[in-house]
């Protein structure tokens, strides 16, 4: 009786087991694809799309919210120095679904404002919520730079003025600190993202480029660099394995019983 008590509990552990990386590979998130407003003539440009490739992200050069819709991206960029999405198309793009992030003062969804600070200026980054999915893996706080950082004479803050969207981070010159220089919101099944301070290029650090992939992988609701199969196993995936080895097991469960 005992040992029979004790093949019934082996095998529900292996059942239980064996079900469960089904369950978590079942769905695996789809691939990123980034859409970046194009525009500009300095390297601005060049910066980020350094920094998305190194990132794993496919991204597209767009001008127009059909040319994002015609390259299925799953996230607009929208920036400074770049010829910006009519609001209107902004808000089309979230009611679909899809994500959309701003960096920076040029765009206009996010009702925001800016400061110029000395160029090349160290500014201190910290997070105030941590349990938003923007601060995943990021530090309680680093030292950064303004956007702008690459192409004009100063660097620069920018920050939502919406006093009701979240305040995820703050940025600090000086003896001032700006609020909700990363912000978020919901639109519908649709996420849009905020970010005032410079993450991206050969001036960004690893906690602004970790934000920025935070943002395209939560906003897009998609996952970085390309989908990993699941490994082969001597011929027969690892999820059929796991599968029969399951139903094995609830057979002899039922015929112990």
């Amino acid at each position: 009786m005992k040992s029979r008590r004790l093949v019934l509990s082996l095998l529900s552990m292996l059942v239980a087991f064996g079900l469960a990386p089904l369950a978590a590979n079942a769905q695996p998130a789809p691939s990123c694809t980034v859409a970046v407003v194009a525009g500009g003539g300095g390297i601005e440009l060049p910066q980020l799309h350094a920094t998305l490739t190194a990132l794993g992200v496919p991204w597209v050069d767009v001008t127009s919210l059909a040319e994002a819709q015609t390259a299925h991206a799953s996230v607009i960029i929208d920036r400074y120095d770049a010829d910006n999405l009519p609001s209107a198309d902004v808000t089309t793009w979230l009611n679909s679904g899809k994500g959309y992030i701003e960096l920076g003062d040029w765009p206009k969804y996010f009702p925001n404002t800016y400061t110029n600070i000395t160029n090349g200026a160290p500014i201190t980054v910290t997070i105030t919520d941590a349990a938003s999915p923007l601060a995943a893996g990021l530090a309680a706080s680093w030292t950064g730079r303004g956007f702008w950082a690459y192409d004009v004479s100063d660097d620069y803050i920018g920050w939502v003025t919406n006093a009701a969207l979240p305040d995820v981070a703050h940025a600090q010159f000086g003896e001032t600190t700006y609020t909700r220089v990363v912000s978020s919101e919901l639109v519908g099944s649709g996420r849009a993202v905020y970010i005032g301070f410079n993450v991206y290029g050969s001036a960004a650090g690893p906690n602004d480029t970790r934000l920025l992939s935070n943002a395209i992988s939560w906003a897009g609701g998609c996952a970085l660099g390309p989908v990993e199969a699941i490994p082969a196993l001597g011929g027969i995936g690892l999820s059929l394995f796991i599968a029969v080895i399951a139903l094995l097991g609830v057979a002899l469960i039922t015929r112990l019983r």
